[in-house]
């Protein structure tokens, strides 16, 4: 009989993937923020040009965007621990 012997997660890997499920539950603009700035590693300046929009204006939505996933994750934790 052949032993399942699964491979530990690692932390790194287990917070990426909630990181990862509370930015699948914001709309699709802010996923692609997420996603150019963060995956595909571009400035706030490039991100500007393709989506048309003033670089201020990008730097506050990405601001504000990442409040509120601190936030979302911040009750992710306290209810874990309730």
């Amino acid at each position: 009989m052949h032993k399942l012997n699964p491979e530990p997660i690692s932390s790194n890997e287990l917070n990426f993937e909630i990181v990862q499920k509370k930015i699948e539950t914001f709309n699709l603009e802010e996923q692609n923020l997420i996603t150019l700035r963060f995956f595909e590693k571009l400035s706030y300046k490039d991100i500007a040009e393709i989506s048309k929009k003033k670089e201020g204006a990008i730097k506050v939505k990405m601001h504000r965007l990442l409040n509120k996933l601190r936030e979302s994750l911040k009750r992710e934790i306290k209810n874990e621990r309730s």
